[in-house]
This record gives C-alpha cells, sequence and structure tokens, in this order.
C-alpha cells in the first residue's frame, strides 16, 4: 500500500485483527525475536479458529509497519473487509480496535525481548525509539 501512495494513487488499506512484530529490534530481525521468544514453537489453532495476519514489510530494507503513519502519509484506513458485492466493498467498523490490538502485540513483544537480554545478559543496543 506504501509504494502506491507514493507513486501518487489513491489508496485505501483494509485493517484487520493483526499481531505486529518489530521488523528489528536491538540489532536483531523479528524472525531471530520470535525463534529466541519460543513463538515459532506455539501450537497451530484449531479449525475454525480465527486466522490473524502477521503485519510485516521488507520495504525500503525492512520497517516496522506502522498503520498511524501510513494514514499521516495519505493512506486512508479502514476497518476489516466484511462484504464486496457489485462493485460494493464494505468495512467493519473496528479500525481502531484492530490497530490497539496489533500495537498492544508489538509492546508486548518489546516487553519480552528486553526481558530476554536482561535474563540472559546480552549486550544488544537499547531502542527507546521503537516504543
Amino acid at each position: 500500500a506504501d509504494e502506491l501512495q507514493r507513486a501518487g494513487k489513491r489508496v485505501y488499506l483494509s485493517v484487520g485483527p493483526h499481531d505486529r512484530p518489530p521488523r528489528a529490534y536491538r540489532g536483531r530481525d523479528f524472525c531471530w525475536w520470535l525463534g529466541v521468544l519460543g513463538k515459532w514453537d506455539l501450537e497451530t489453532p484449531g479449525p475454525g479458529t480465527e486466522h490473524v495476519t502477521i503485519a510485516v514489510s521488507g520495504a525500503r530494507g525492512g520497517e516496522t509497519i506502522d498503520f498511524r503513519r501510513l494514514a499521516k502519509q495519505g493512506l486512508t484506513l479502514v476497518g476489516m473487509t466484511r462484504t464486496y458485492q457489485d462493485g460494493l466493498m464494505s468495512f467493519a467498523p473496528d479500525l481502531a480496535k484492530n490497530i490497539a490490538r496489533g500495537d498492544a502485540n508489538l509492546m508486548s513483544l518489546l516487553d519480552e525481548a528486553d526481558a530476554y537480554v536482561a535474563r540472559n545478559g546480552l549486550d544488544l543496543p537499547e531502542e527507546p525509539a521503537a516504543r
């Protein structure tokens, strides 16, 4: 969506429930963090369980997704897509809730990462701006 907006297009972005890990934190890629924090070992949700997207980007070398920043850049954010019929789309009124959920997930992962660094005595640079 960001690349379309930068190309001068009008962009609407539907934001559903999502996890929002940092693209990188304290000098390490998010894949490394998800591994050392045991996230890759979590059980797969059962059938019929809500699928939650992981919002990550590799654009410009990888950036943490920030929906508020995208909106400030001119993207129009809407809630989760409900339906499409006869050329009309409808969206759930859940944008604020979905962004708050993603923010909470990001802060939780940063807290877990900081605790891991402290517990293991790692010399990884702090990143106060990530919060």
